[in-house]
């Protein structure tokens, strides 16, 4: 929950998580929870900060705004 005055931190951690779900794991199953836990690592820290372009950044990664 949000406090008050703040509805957008919500609204971009929503946005995260939906988009995570749906470009990660949409439709997949896994063996494991370890094998689900290096997937979603790989996805967050090998595509999505290292070279996935943000709009909001000036199509840019995270780790070039830097």
């Amino acid at each position: 929950m949000s406090r008050k005055r703040k509805c957008q931190s919500n609204a971009l951690t929503d946005n995260w998580s939906n988009l995570f779900k749906n470009q990660r794991h949409h439709g997949l199953c896994y063996s494991t929870h370890a094998e689900m836990k290096s997937v979603s690592f790989k996805y967050v820290e090998v595509f999505y900060n290292h070279k996935r372009l943000h709009s909001t950044l000036d199509y840019r990664s995270p780790i070039r705004r830097l």
